[in-house]
């Protein structure tokens, strides 16, 4: 038993070393292509008052994410706290800005809740989360539409036929995930997940 728990307690201790270095490595390549001087330029030209209004939507945003998650997660009988969930949320939000399509953030949720074993059911609310978050832009893109027309005309006409269709399909399938059947079927098409 103390063996198992000196593995457990070097295999965090690896985990984090890793994960510091790894931040300093992606921070040193990104400083390396940024103009540093052009950066504090840009950054001494931005008010206070909108770099503020902007952190405090930023906040809110994150807080309300977590707060629907933690909802999603009680409505499938998983039961944990919404610090618990603010601080996965957070964690995953982090690790999903270094990953294509902020699949990490997902993943590291997946895994942070696994001593639930039921990976399905963890798995359907994050899917319901996405769904709900592509909805909501959904309903963004057609209020915003109509101002961008112009624009997007000049740019391709093709563009606007093929994002409205893109458009009315992310539409019509979104009422579908929120759909209990289909969220079981996926679970027993997708593997399991037990770990």
């Amino acid at each position: 038993m103390g063996t198992r728990l000196s593995e457990l307690a070097t295999s965090k201790r690896f985990a984090t070393i890793a994960r510091a270095f790894l931040g300093i490595v992606i921070l040193a390549a990104m400083l390396r292509y940024i103009d540093l001087e052009r950066f504090a330029s840009t950054l001494g030209q931005l008010s206070p008052g909108y770099a503020l209004g902007m952190l405090l939507v930023a906040v809110v945003g994150r807080l309300l994410r977590a707060w629907k998650w933690n909802l999603l997660l009680r409505a499938k009988n998983i039961r944990t706290s919404t610090w618990d969930a603010l601080q996965m949320s957070l964690v995953g939000h982090f690790t999903g800005s270094w990953t294509p399509g902020q699949i990490g953030g997902d993943a590291y949720r997946l895994f942070a809740l696994r001593r639930f074993q039921d990976s399905e059911a963890v798995l359907s609310t994050l899917l319901l989360e996405r769904y709900a978050g592509l909805w909501a832009v959904s309903c963004f893109v057609v209020i915003g539409l109509p101002a961008t027309l112009p624009q997007l005309l000049r740019v391709s006409p093709w563009l606007v036929p093929a994002l409205i269709a893109l458009l009315l399909l992310v539409l019509a399938i979104i009422p579908c995930m929120f759909s209990l059947r289909v969220i079981d079927l996926l679970v027993r098409i997708l593997p399991p997940l037990r770990g």
